[in-house]
């Protein structure tokens, strides 16, 4: 009777923690019911982790995403988007990915900071000097396939736009100019050694051309004066005697 009763004891109370379990299910999705639900621009970027914040959490969210600061940094952010040459449509988009994950992960501590980084990043990704970086290195890419190209931004520190601060992105645009100067010395040394070398050929060519020239004029000279003879004329011209023996018809 005892282990009888010991068993019974043993099954009562698994199933009292299983319906511990489902209670506590239960709570947790009406605690997710009842959260606000986001404005239509913050639904774009809902994600499991943001619906499983607290309440207050996703309210305070809201809030600095309704904010003219956020909306302000969104209209800089695709004002580079709209003027950038540098990234390909794929490249863009997990930019785009990665961003909006970051910020779907981020409590709202951390969007003030977050914001404070892009406006500073946006101010330089914006900038007259930047700008044209930009447009020079988009035009020096235009025909490198797609893993050179992934190579070059490399080695240049913008392939991770996402994480990089405003200090990283102007020695980015230090690099690029650096590129610039250093392409542009190149070309201008190569052209000057075409230059010269076409100049040599030509020299060459008119001092060939000058011979033939001078060669000419004095052919014609002496075929003018008399003493011009073909290799084929008779060796006496015209007076030709012919010598005395068998030569001489019967």
């Amino acid at each position: 009777m005892a282990a009888k009763w010991i068993a019974t004891k043993s099954i009562a109370a698994k199933w009292l923690t299983v319906m511990l379990v489902l209670a506590g299910c239960a709570t947790a999705r009406q605690a997710i019911a009842e959260q606000p639900v986001p404005a239509a621009a913050d639904r774009a970027g809902a994600t499991t982790q943001s619906v499983l914040m607290p309440p207050s959490e996703n309210a305070a969210r809201s809030k600095i995403m309704a904010s003219d600061e956020w909306k302000r940094l969104g209209a800089e952010y695709q004002k580079w988007l709209s003027t950038q040459p540098i990234y390909t449509p794929a490249q863009i988009k997990r930019i785009n990915e990665k961003l909006e994950a970051q910020i779907q992960a981020m409590p709202a501590s951390e969007l003030q900071a977050f914001m404070d980084d892009w406006h500073a990043k946006l101010k330089v990704l914006n900038g007259k000097d930047f700008q044209e970086a930009q447009n020079w290195l988009g035009a020096y890419m235009t025909n490198m396939a797609d893993g050179y190209r992934r190579k070059y931004l490399e080695s240049l520190g913008l392939m991770d736009i996402p994480n990089l601060s405003a200090q990283k992105l102007e020695a980015a645009m230090t690099e690029i100019r650096a590129d610039r100067q250093s392409i542009a010395q190149n070309q201008v040394s190569f052209d000057r050694l075409r230059q010269q070398q076409l100049q040599a050929l030509q020299t060459s060519q008119g001092t060939v051309q000058q011979a033939r020239q001078e060669r000419a004029t004095q052919l014609n000279s002496s075929y003018d004066s008399g003493s011009f003879r073909s290799p084929y004329s008779v060796p006496f011209g015209n007076n030709f005697v012919p010598p005395f023996g068998s030569y001489l018809p019967l």
